[in-house]
């Protein structure tokens, strides 16, 4: 439905800045729907009665097992592709429901320092644990491991065995557990058609929710040896970050790393894992070392936390689209209705000032906002771009962000009257300032029209930390669920 409306947003977008009447989409329901009628939640809410009933009765004779799932290929930010896997309606709400019940009754068993697919704990908490430790350090070594595969490759045994050792489970929970370690799947819509399916051996489905309480179990053994050497650690699905203060102990946790890969069919990732460093200054060291490690989207080192290289260029690969989208498609195409240059203010400047601006500072307005950073007026919870960032102390990044988006958007503004003077059309002249400042904005209807700063947003969201506590922000892609 989501994407039904974002569909109908974009024609009504194109038809206000072109002056043409945008086409309806040739199709508007997924393709899978069609595969079975479970895939189409409209059928299940038409007969939920009737299929509640089946699924109890199936669930109650412990004779339940997920229909087959469509599995599909999603592109990696890093490259490569992640098999994610759809199931219906119908099993995906048991996955659902299992994954609730399972997750009320043991989180308070799960370690604490980990920070996945829990009620109590998310990235935010991971980031805190980590850099708190590390700033009391003026030398430490850390382990930086990743797990290859990590939901495709532990074996059914060794999971089933964990749970039934450390798990508060029911016999008729732990057999949809085994039914959904069971799940068959098929590559491709025709194949599923055909009833060509495979049958997983190992790991469990991307795509279900009971995986994520999977996940976790998957792991518990080794947070609790980790835990046993009294070294600092944060585990955040299967990324893990172990901190020690000498390199016995760094080897000893190295080991422990590599016999649970081994044990439990998660073999560690050795090309995407840096291994053993010693995180100081690299002319003081005697063997490899960094200043700094990169954790859930943060650089960490001993000076502090800042923004990930990663997270930056997606900051700026956000910002950029709606830049592009708002003021250089359209005249690009050479489609533009001359009425969105009016009074003479450029309106399509006016709706890409107000998205970057909600973009950055979620709900409040740079009004508030700043009256709020004077303390003319309370704090009200908004969660926006960076939101993600209260652990970061250092604004020397968001500053040059600051006067990189300052610049972008004033280079798209002067290639857009290029653009529209080619077209017959005389768009306003803007300086630089003006756009900083808001002033080119000549209009008696209100509108916030200054470019908005990420470095107020980023000081914003320290003091909203400061007052909410970090629960209330939540991660972004891929660190969110």
């Amino acid at each position: 439905m989501a994407k039904l409306r974002a569909a109908s947003l974009d024609r009504e977008r194109y038809a206000k800045r072109t002056g043409c009447k945008a086409g309806l989409p040739s199709r508007t329901l997924p393709s899978h729907w069609d595969l079975d009628q479970q895939f189409n939640p409209f059928y299940v809410r038409s007969h939920i009665k009737s299929i509640a009933y089946a699924l109890a009765t199936k669930i109650r004779a412990g004779v339940y097992e997920p229909k087959p799932c469509l599995r599909i290929q999603v592109p990696k930010p890093t490259g490569g592709t992640r098999a994610i896997n759809i199931f219906t309606v119908v099993d995906s709400a048991v996955s659902c429901w299992l994954y609730d019940n399972l997750l009320k009754r043991n989180f308070p068993g799960f370690s604490s320092y980990a920070y996945a697919y829990r009620v109590d704990r998310n990235a935010q908490h991971a980031i805190e644990h980590i850099a708190a430790a590390l700033a009391t350090k003026k030398r430490a070594y850390v382990l930086e491991y990743d797990f290859t595969k990590y939901f495709e490759s532990v074996k059914h045994d060794y999971l089933l065995a964990v749970i039934d050792a450390s798990c508060k489970v029911s016999p008729r929970e732990r057999a949809i557990i085994q039914a959904f370690l069971r799940w068959t799947f098929a590559d491709t819509p025709d194949s599923y058609r055909a009833g060509h399916f495979q049958m997983a051996s190992v790991g469990f489905p991307q795509g279900a929710t009971i995986s994520l309480f999977l996940a976790n179990m998957a792991c518990f053994e080794l947070d609790r040896e980790i835990e046993q050497t009294g070294a600092t650690f944060a585990r955040y699905s299967d990324d893990t970050v172990i901190l020690c203060d000498d390199y016995s102990s760094a080897h000893h946790l190295a080991g422990i790393m590599l016999e649970h890969g081994r044990r439990s069919g998660a073999a560690i990732n050795t090309t995407k894992s840096p291994g053993i460093s010693l995180v100081v200054d690299p002319s003081r060291a005697e063997i490899k070392a960094k200043r700094s490690f990169t954790f859930l989207g943060h650089q960490i080192g001993a000076g502090g936390v800042s923004p990930s290289a990663r997270t930056i260029a997606r900051l700026k690969r956000r910002t950029s689209l709606t830049i592009y989208h708002h003021l250089l498609l359209h005249p690009r195409r050479r489609e533009f209705d001359p009425k969105r240059i009016s009074e003479g203010v450029d309106w399509d400047l006016v709706t890409c000032v107000n998205e970057l601006r909600r973009y950055l500072y979620g709900r409040v307005t740079g009004g508030h906002l700043d009256d709020a950073l004077a303390k003319k007026r309370p704090l009200k919870l908004s969660v926006g771009a960076l939101s993600y960032f209260p652990h970061v102390r250092d604004p020397a990044a968001f500053a040059k962000l600051d006067g990189w988006l300052v610049d972008v958007l004033f280079r798209a503004y002067q290639k857009r009257r290029r653009l529209l003077k080619e077209m017959g059309i005389e768009a306003p002249v803007i300086s630089k300032e003006q756009l900083i400042a808001g002033s080119w904005y000549q209009s008696a209807l209100p509108n916030e029209s200054a470019v908005p700063s990420m470095m107020k947003a980023w000081r914003y969201v320290r003091k909203c930390a400061m007052a909410y506590g970090v629960r209330v922000f939540s991660a972004p892609p891929p660190y969110n669920w």
